[in-house]
């Protein structure tokens, strides 16, 4: 609840008004509720309309999304409403002495559709604590932003698409010698990803100390499966290196393949193995790759090349791979916000479709 104006709504409404920048609130809560009510096959219809019809049927569309997703008591209350709202001409009488004229139906009508919107906001206000809640409590588990290594530049970025994060960053100081990181997308978004993403990171935390890279990924595997939904799964790269070498192995079990930005070029890595989850038992091959003074290694989720546009179009790898190039010679901290703000400016004033992680790290 806000607070911030002591519940003065006059005053609230007030410094609503001088916030400014509501025409592109506007287009971004239009694309939002495109996005969130219509289909795929029902957005490539409407784009083989002229500019009036599509006006029309895509308010058509989207009203009866809306009335379909309402609760059965809702959704009736909801159908008076805008019956008694736009009934005109029309006598309506209740037994044999109340008759309810025009300027009552509309009244009614209001109260009605009012009636709705206020259940409707309760639930979505009670939904809303509760994710930030959940939302709190994967921040406190998050790590630091650039961990200190011995000869190592580290950055790591997380953000999710809704209020809390199917995508999984974790920096993890094994032992003297050992630090691992952590990149992991689980299959959708929202909060089942997000339960889902809690337990995997403690499997992680958990198992870490006590087997290597193969085996802690074999067992994360048996556990994700026996114990997951089964429409459920989760890419996963997890990365070991210590402070004396620029070696760094690391497991790839089906996330995007990272890429190592280099003095000259770009180099993506080979294909990783199947994703946790999927298969009960799978022997997960060990990689290792060795990194030169101001080489860097960058692996990310796949809601950066799924970054979408106002117009629908796609950031895709070429566009990424082109905005990598520039990071060279940079640190990570440095590349890492560069590669944000790029990305942002691709997408413009459309919603996030997809939650969001980077990792880069760098060998001094």
């Amino acid at each position: 609840m806000n607070t911030q104006n002591n519940g003065n709504l006059g005053r609230t409404l007030k410094n609503d008004i001088k916030s400014g920048g509501h025409y592109k609130t506007l287009k971004k809560e239009l694309h939002g509720i495109n996005e969130f009510f219509l289909n795929s096959d029902k957005q490539l219809r409407l784009n083989g309309m002229n500019r009036f019809k599509r006006f029309f049927v895509r308010l058509w569309w989207v009203f009866k999304e809306m009335i379909l997703r309402l609760t059965p008591f809702r959704r009736i209350i909801f159908v008076l409403g805008i019956l008694f709202l736009f009934s005109s001409g029309l006598s309506i009488t209740i037994g044999s002495n109340v008759k309810i004229n025009q300027t009552d139906r509309g009244f009614i009508g209001g109260v009605l559709i009012t009636f709705v919107l206020i259940l409707e906001l309760k639930d979505k206000l009670i939904a809303r604590e509760e994710l930030l809640a959940g939302k709190r409590i994967q921040e406190s588990l998050m790590p630091e932003v650039s961990p200190a290594v011995d000869g190592w530049d580290l950055w790591l970025f997380t953000k999710p698409a809704n209020e809390v994060c199917g995508d999984l960053i974790d920096f993890i100081d094994v032992d003297m010698e050992r630090k691992a990181v952590v990149i992991a997308d689980v299959a959708g978004k929202g909060l089942n990803a997000a339960l889902i993403t809690a337990k995997l990171q403690a499997s992680i935390r958990a198992l870490i100390n006590d087997y290597g890279l193969v085996d802690l990924t074999s067992k994360i595997n048996r556990i994700f499966h026996k114990e997951n939904l089964r429409e459920m799964f989760a890419s996963m790269l997890i990365a070991e290196f210590n402070s004396g070498s620029g070696k760094i192995k690391y497991i790839n079990a089906g996330h995007i393949p990272p890429c190592i930005i280099g003095r000259d070029e770009i180099t993506c890595l080979g294909k990783g193995d199947t994703a946790l989850g999927l298969l009960k038992d799978f022997s997960y091959n060990l990689n290792e790759i060795e990194l030169s003074a101001g080489e860097m290694l960058f692996v990310y989720s796949d809601g950066a090349t799924d970054t979408r546009n106002s117009k629908g179009e796609f950031l895709e790898p070429e566009r990424l791979k082109s905005i990598l190039y520039n990071c060279r010679g940079r640190s990570a901290l440095t590349s890492g916000e560069y590669i944000l703000s790029e990305i942002e400016k691709f997408k413009g004033e459309a919603y996030s479709s997809d939650d969001l992680s980077l990792v880069l790290l760098r060998k001094n």
